[in-house]
């Protein structure tokens, strides 16, 4: 009896102890001496402890969201700061670490949209006094090889892209190809153009609605029967047939401290054919920042409204050494004739079957704001008519400028 009476006792003791032990003094006290002395990981665990027991305050966040920004871990330092920021949005020094933990993960528009607030000092600071309107424009050149040149000759393309402001915060991003590839008697170009837009939501949540436009047109070259001499023999006829179609999408992401989360839908008819196309991907970064990036996409399409359905998957890794070197490695299971990827930035409704694609894009970087880069493609195909399979190599050049 004796001995419960004292278990009870130590435990209410515990208990009493274990609740007071977080008090606001505490938390300021020991949080400020941890930063003081630029203890950031330990800092980072107490914080999540003190939060953990209800105590939540400014100068908590800002300097949990120092200690990850420290720590180079921007994706988590940007929600803690966030959170200091409706805890108190006119500090100057939490508004410059919340703007760059944007812009380190590639949220510029969110880092700019909270320009809107900023100083002229903290403007000019930032660099952000008169945004450039056009800051982002790219060029590419890409030309597929078949390995069976007597089924299908080279494809080539020119792509030109660019993406814009309309104010602090919002941009909108236009891309145009032309898209040539001569057949065995015939020939084939496509037209193509695409626009996106970016609007930033509260809490890590973005919105990019993007349409396609595209005209294809197929060439054949039809010969009439041999005439009998001395007539002169009929000349070939070039029979055209054009199709135009179109794409809508919309893409809603999220972003956490180590993942980012795309949830894409999208309808069209691509070559007269009605398709809808629903796709989740998911990427994760491990480092909580953008040197080191897994993603995976599994995509669900349809062309007869669900009557059947198949199954796309994309996995891919990307390594970025900032104002260095860039590798991106991604493979595509499609097996399907007509589909898209990127929010409808890339349209696969080629001739014939691609089955699988594996691209590998390095990327350097001559300048902070200026880079080249290359591409190869390896695509394993099946022509769509005799079902023979081939291979085709993609190679790409191209080059990125900002602003």
């Amino acid at each position: 009896m004796h001995r419960l009476i004292i278990l009870i006792f130590l435990a209410s003791c515990f208990t009493a102890f274990a609740e007071t032990e977080f008090n606001y003094r505490m938390v300021e006290d020991s949080s400020y001496s941890l930063y003081l002395k630029k203890d950031w990981k330990q800092l980072e665990t107490f914080g999540a402890q003190a939060i953990k027991n209800k105590i939540d305050y400014f100068y908590l966040r800002e300097r949990m969201g120092i200690a990850f920004y420290e720590q180079q871990k921007y994706q988590s330092a940007a929600p803690q700061f966030d959170k200091a920021y409706q805890f108190n949005s006119s500090d100057e020094l939490l508004q410059e670490y919340l703007f760059y933990s944007y812009a380190f993960n590639n949220r510029y528009d969110n880092a700019l949209r909270l320009t809107k607030g900023f100083s002229k000092d903290l403007k000019k600071k930032t660099g952000t006094e008169k945004p450039a309107p056009i800051n982002y424009a790219q060029i590419d050149f890409t030309v597929k090889i078949p390995s069976r040149s007597d089924l299908v000759l080279p494809l080539y393309n020119l792509g030109i892209s660019f993406n814009h402001r309309i104010t602090r915060g919002y941009s909108v991003f236009h891309a145009y190809s032309f898209t040539y590839q001569r057949y065995t008697g015939g020939i084939y170009n496509q037209h193509k153009y695409f626009v996106s837009a970016n609007i930033p939501l509260p809490k890590g949540f973005s919105m990019q609605p993007a349409f396609s436009f595209m005209a294809d047109q197929y060439s054949d070259t039809v010969f009439s029967q041999p005439s009998r001499p001395p007539q002169r023999p009929t000349p070939p006829q070039i029979n055209k047939k054009t199709y135009f179609s179109f794409l809508g999408s919309l893409n809603l992401s999220k972003v956490f401290p180590y993942a980012k989360l795309d949830l894409t839908n999208a309808f069209s008819n691509l070559d007269t054919v009605y398709q809808i196309q629903h796709s989740l991907g998911l990427t994760v970064y491990p480092l909580s920042n953008q040197k080191l990036s897994l993603s995976a996409t599994a995509i669900l399409h349809t062309n007869d409204f669900y009557k059947t359905l198949h199954p796309l998957v994309q996995a891919g890794i990307h390594f970025n050494a900032p104002k260095f070197f860039s590798m991106a490695v991604v493979y595509t299971y499609a097996n399907v004739y007509n589909f898209h990827l990127y929010n409808g930035l890339l349209v696969q409704n080629g001739y014939d079957l691609l089955k699988h694609n594996v691209t590998v894009v390095p990327e350097f970087i001559i300048k902070n704001r200026f880079s080249i880069y290359a591409a190869y493609q390896l695509e394993f195909k099946t022509t769509r008519e005799t079902k023979i399979n081939y291979i085709a190599h993609g190679i790409s050049f191209g080059t990125k400028l900002r602003f």
